[in-house]
């Protein structure tokens, strides 16, 4: 298995196709960013032949993000987290600064690592509230 650190942009088509369809919620935002696979979103892949996890972070609202998503064979393996450290070891994630998450899995790992504030986001209706920080 390896781990690496890229933009969506530079992932191959396959990868991105193969994320986008296996490895994200239905209708997210990230399937959408995987698909089109046109955005310098930095994201970590896990690989085995093929993509088995990713985290990514973004600007959102004026807040960075932690967004990830492991394939449920390869769950409660520390993918995400070590995921999660590789952005914290290259500064594409600030401790000191709250952090958005979108699901209630990633409110536990955005604390594990330390994070100042975590701010879960969920949809409501077409836009999303802020349901704890």
């Amino acid at each position: 298995m390896k781990l690496e650190l890229l933009d969506v942009r530079d992932l191959e088509p396959r990868y991105s196709t193969y994320i986008a369809d296996n490895l994200c919620n239905p209708g997210s935002e990230m399937q959408r960013e995987f698909r089109e696979n046109m955005t310098a979103t930095p994201v970590v892949v896990a690989f085995t032949a093929h993509p088995i996890a990713w985290v990514a972070t973004h600007e959102w609202r004026g807040m960075q993000t932690l967004e990830a998503y492991t394939a449920i064979e390869w769950r409660r393996r520390g993918l995400a987290r070590a995921g999660a450290l590789l952005m914290l070891a290259t500064w594409f994630l600030d401790r000191r600064e709250p952090v958005a998450v979108f699901s209630t899995d990633c409110v536990p790992l955005a604390r594990s690592l330390g994070f100042s504030q975590v701010c879960l986001y969920q949809r409501s209706g077409a836009d999303w509230s802020l349901t704890f920080s």
